[in-house]
């Protein structure tokens, strides 16, 4: 994956987490895997570039997100990983994510668009990402604590 567009979809993840209240974030691009995922969000991306955005995170984390999520908005909730809302809060958290790449991969001059997200729950999610030709890992940080966003693209 060119440099570029890396720095362009971490520069989208930044965007969507500031602007969803989210602003004490780390971005950091460096390729680190987690030890425990066992929930996963995956949007595909098809026109000039083909591939992947995969949002991954424990359930625990991904419950403190989007609890802190909620109170951004002025909604004090208790969010558990068995209701609906966590996971269509989740899933739209991706879509925003991969709408916003878009957006900053066709200001490089590249058209793309994103198929809607898929949710994926269990303890052994196993993604096979070997086919695709550059692969970039970012991991975001907060008070909720660690997700990762995959990136993977074949052309």
């Amino acid at each position: 994956m060119s440099e570029n567009n890396l720095v362009l979809i971490s520069k989208a993840c930044e965007e969507i987490f500031v602007e969803n209240g989210l602003n004490n974030i780390g971005i950091d691009s460096t390729g680190v895997l987690f030890e425990k995922s066992n929930i996963t969000a995956t949007i595909g991306i098809a026109g000039d570039v083909q591939g992947h955005l995969i949002l991954y995170s424990s359930l625990n984390t991904a419950e403190s997100l989007i609890e802190e999520l909620f109170r951004n908005m002025g909604m004090e909730q208790k969010i558990s990983h068995k209701d609906q809302i966590f996971k269509e809060t989740f899933a739209e958290l991706l879509n925003q994510l991969g709408g916003r790449s878009t957006i900053k991969l066709s200001e490089n001059g590249l058209d793309t668009d994103i198929t809607p997200p898929t949710i994926l729950k269990g303890d052994n999610i196993y993604v096979n990402t070997s086919f695709y030709a550059s692969t970039a890992i970012i991991k975001i940080s907060g008070e909720f604590g660690h997700i990762g966003l995959f990136i993977g693209l074949k052309n």
